[in-house]
């Protein structure tokens, strides 16, 4: 177990997903420990996304990189590839771009860090109705 929590570095998958990005990016300024970043790493979104992170720079309390790739097809492995190669942290945690964590996410994953693991985890799914549903929520 480690003495110091690692430093964290969360890598967002998305593409043309901007609202879901906004709640996404709204929760993370809300965790329970500070000091990560993220990188939003975008398999070729049109300029909404791109306008959600800017929007969002003065507002929240973490370095946000943002990561683009031209769209040619499903390319979501290669965009975490390359978010990874722009990530400072020595934890790396992933998220697709419409899943919105508890406000002790990145501390329960610091907590649970331990070097050569990985942790797998899983998410609840939300019907299409009841996402539409929080997607029109003003965050």
């Amino acid at each position: 177990m480690r003495k110091n929590p690692p430093t964290v570095s969360i890598i967002i998958s998305t593409y043309n997903s901007p609202k879901a990005l906004d709640l996404v990016l709204a929760s993370l300024a809300e965790q329970d420990v500070d000091g990560f970043e993220v990188i939003v790493a975008d398999d070729g979104s049109n300029d909404e996304t791109k306008k959600v992170i800017e929007s969002l720079r003065s507002k929240i309390n973490y370095d946000i990189k943002h990561v683009w790739q031209p769209h040619d097809g499903f390319r979501a492995a290669m965009i975490r590839n390359k978010g990874v190669a722009f990530a400072k942290g020595d934890y790396l945690i992933f998220l697709d771009g419409d899943t919105i964590p508890l406000v002790s996410f990145v501390k329960k994953h610091q907590k649970l860090a331990e070097n050569n693991y990985f942790i797998a985890g899983n998410r609840i799914l939300l019907s299409p109705a009841f996402t539409q549903q929080v997607l029109q929520q003003e965050v």
